[in-house]
């Protein structure tokens, strides 16, 4: 589904919603559009973009979160840097291993939670064809989550008028 995001803000809409109760596997796509790439930010061309990820329920966004996230790779238009990126419940980042995503490229990351802990996997499908494996990371997530929405920024909004394409597919929800 397109997600855009308007110049000056921070929300990409449409936004889903949804709550995840028990064990569940899902795996979200995201396909970049040019319109995403920008270098007018100054060091905030650095700070990460949320495409899609899951969190606690009651809690905001930036806080006790997983997400797949983009920014622009700086060094070639048409080119985004995507990692799995973790909110700790103080709202501090940990960036996970960064692996780049051309314009033909979808990014994709999987969520899957057993025993109140939850497996992020990310990589890369190349024009189509080859599926590249990029990250695991399996961190504790017990209780009731949130899906969390694409978003831009840190503490800047967005340069210009956006958009991207953002999918999901349920394998296993209880």
């Amino acid at each position: 589904m397109k997600r855009t995001v308007k110049q000056g803000k921070h929300d990409f809409k449409p936004n889903d919603f949804a709550l995840y109760f028990g064990e569940f596997d899902i795996i979200f796509r995201v396909d970049m559009n040019l319109s995403a790439w920008y270098d007018s930010l100054g060091e905030d061309n650095e700070d990460w973009n949320k495409a899609a990820g899951i969190g606690k329920a009651a809690t905001a966004n930036n806080v006790s979160a997983v997400l797949l996230a983009w920014r622009p790779y700086l060094k070639e238009e048409g080119v985004w840097e995507f990692c799995i990126y973790e909110n700790d419940s103080k709202g501090r980042f940990i960036e996970h291993k960064v692996f780049q995503v051309g314009l033909k490229d979808t990014a994709w990351a999987r969520f899957k939670r057993s025993g109140g802990k939850m497996t992020i996997t990310a990589g890369k499908v190349l024009s189509g064809m080859i599926n590249s494996l990029e990250d695991t990371v399996t961190i504790n997530m017990p209780g009731v989550l949130r899906e969390r929405g694409a978003w831009f920024g840190g503490n800047q909004a967005a340069p210009q008028d956006m958009e991207i394409w953002v999918g999901k597919t349920k394998i296993k929800e209880e």
